[in-house]
């Protein structure tokens, strides 16, 4: 499966997720099917949820909202990307399989977030994932 990702947002994810370090944060996909096995992620949206530092939990009702929000505007709920701090690798966890299995989720996304040794700094790094399928991704 290919996934076609608009880069503006997923630059605007990661900046949040830096600010939500040493948190976890979740956020839905909203996006449509471009082909037989492509989809296009158009938005990130931001739904409430709980979290600590090595979990998070979107809420139910927020979720629903933005499943009708997202159809409103032509587009479905693909799945969630949600950070995985103080992790320099971007692998789902057995738990996070689990979820967007039960989820029917299309996409998933994890976002590593890290500080680099050396400078300090907050690094971040993006992996795509089916829970069925492999994914290959592209940014525009």
């Amino acid at each position: 499966m290919k996934v076609i990702v608009a880069k503006s947002e997923l630059d605007k994810f990661r900046r949040r997720a830096l600010k939500s370090y040493p948190n976890e944060r979740i956020e839905l996909l909203w996006g449509k099917r471009c082909g037989r096995d492509c989809f296009v992620i158009h938005l990130f949206d931001q739904v409430k949820h709980k979290r600590g530092r090595r979990w998070c939990e979107s809420d139910e009702d927020d979720h629903e909202i933005s499943i009708q929000e997202a159809q409103d505007k032509g587009l479905i709920v693909l799945g969630t990307i949600h950070t995985h701090p103080n992790r320099d690798e971007a692998n789902p966890s057995e738990a996070d399989f689990d979820s967007a299995v039960e989820q029917f989720e299309v996409i998933s996304g994890i976002c590593c977030v890290w500080e680099d040794k050396k400078s300090g700094k907050l690094k971040s790094r993006v992996r795509w994932w089916g829970p069925l399928v492999g994914v290959t991704a592209e940014y525009r």
